[in-house]
């Protein structure tokens, strides 16, 4: 299911990302780190109603 991201799923969102740079950095990718994308972009993106979220079984697995 994909859906508007809320305030309340930045936390998790923030989560998946952390997974995501240590993933990307372990195969030798630098196109992401801790400086982007920060929890400020994301949240300028819900504030704007720009952010989209996918669920699988109610968890958070992609940010659009």
């Amino acid at each position: 299911m994909i859906r508007e991201a809320t305030i309340q799923d930045l936390e998790e969102i923030m989560t998946n990302v952390r997974a995501v740079v240590k993933w990307m950095h372990e195969r030798g990718s630098r196109q992401w780190d801790m400086s982007y994308p920060t929890e400020a972009d994301y949240q300028k993106d819900i504030d704007r109603r720009e952010l989209f979220v996918y669920l699988l079984e109610g968890k958070i697995v992609g940010v659009y």
